[in-house]
């Protein structure tokens, strides 16, 4: 797949993305409670990154402060509120979400308690029309164990018409008491039919068939992952790093340092996180067919994992024990996280683990 220079792919954030794409049954669940007239006061939608957690709790947002006149499926952000809405500025909806940091440009790695302690004086006040204030908490897991605290102090005595629309990756991810007291709705990788629909309706649907197929087959069921990929224009170098994992014992020591210095010399960070969830998602696809069938094709092995799996990765999922491929893919993934958090160089982790890998395929 070429990379193509010229990419202008303009992500748009959750609050102005006028359709949602899948997640019928959620959609459902959230309308018909709000419709019935017994609304959770607290939901808390799950999934991997991208997957639309964040555009579905904003359709609810639309949804409840329109009085149910606009979305929830497709919203009309022509109308005063959903303007309101879209541009965070409407007084009875306030959001908390990690602030920037300055020098990086990229989001903080926590949401400070100070961010949480803001919602007990705003659902105090009367909403401006007699309805609901909603209070949308992106990443919610990004509260430390304080700033959860002060989440739960709300969420357990909720005034009245109030909602609270929680985003995180798992439940597991956030206290006991704060998930115990919430519709919890976990969501699902989308066909890959919705990832190409979201896609085309973004306007960032290649023109090549065969980049978009291979687009869709990384996302594994994430519009927003496949819309970053396309963004970034990184595949290529995510193809060229499999093909030297592939190439085993004829694989070369300049090549790989040369496609560790093609990620470390990307000057976003974005880029190499990118790269790295690649890397991981494929060695997690490889130890499920480990897991379920030795393979790919394996008695249990789903269709996209048969699909998304290279060469490599396969070799992986029919030499190495399953349960220690499994521990594998999960360290590998902690390591790259720690190299952005403690800010390890790049180049040096990226060649750790590539060399790693390819001892345990015994290349």
């Amino acid at each position: 797949m070429a990379a193509d220079p010229d990419l202008a792919v303009t992500i748009p954030s959750s609050a102005a993305t006028p359709v949602l794409v899948g997640h019928t049954a959620a959609l459902e669940a959230f309308t018909q409670a709000y419709d019935s007239g017994r609304m959770p006061h607290a939901w808390l939608f799950t999934g991997r990154a991208g997957i639309g957690k964040a555009t579905l709790a904003w359709h609810g947002a639309h949804y409840v402060l329109s009085d149910g006149r606009n979305g929830p499926r497709e919203v009309d952000l022509e109308t005063p509120a959903a303007r309101l809405v879209a541009a965070e500025s409407h007084p009875d909806l306030i959001v908390l979400r990690r602030p920037m940091d300055e020098k990086t440009g990229l989001p903080r790695d926590t949401l400070p308690v100070e961010e949480a302690r803001k919602l007990t004086p705003f659902l105090s006040k009367t909403a401006t029309r007699g309805g609901w204030r909603v209070a949308l908490i992106e990443e919610a897991e990004s509260l430390n164990r304080t700033g959860q605290n002060a989440l739960l102090k709300v969420i357990e005595e909720p005034p009245p018409k109030t909602l609270i629309l929680l985003t995180a990756p798992s439940v597991g991810t956030l206290l006991t008491t704060i998930r115990s007291r919430c519709r919890v709705m976990p969501l699902g990788p989308l066909p890959p039919e919705d990832v190409r629909q979201a896609l085309e309706r973004l306007g960032a649907w290649p023109t090549d068939a065969r980049e978009g197929q291979r687009l869709v087959e990384l996302a594994r069921g994430s519009p927003g992952f496949a819309l970053r990929l396309r963004a970034s224009g990184i595949v290529p170098l995510y193809e060229d790093i499999v093909a030297w994992l592939a190439a085993g014992s004829r694989g070369d020591g300049g090549t790989l340092h040369a496609l560790a210095d093609r990620v470390s010399r990307k000057a976003d960070s974005r880029a190499f996180g990118l790269i790295t969830a690649l890397i991981v998602d494929m060695l997690r696809c490889a130890a499920r067919a480990a897991v379920l069938g030795g393979g790919p094709g394996g008695a249990g092995t789903s269709a996209a994992d048969a699909h998304a799996l290279p060469a490599f990765a396969a070799r992986l999922a029919a030499s190495v024990p399953a349960g220690h491929l499994v521990d594998l893919a999960e360290r590998i993934a902690r390591l790259f996280a720690e190299a952005d958090t403690v800010h390890l160089d790049r180049k040096t982790v990226l060649l750790n683990v590539l060399g790693l890998l390819k001892r345990e395929a015994g290349a």
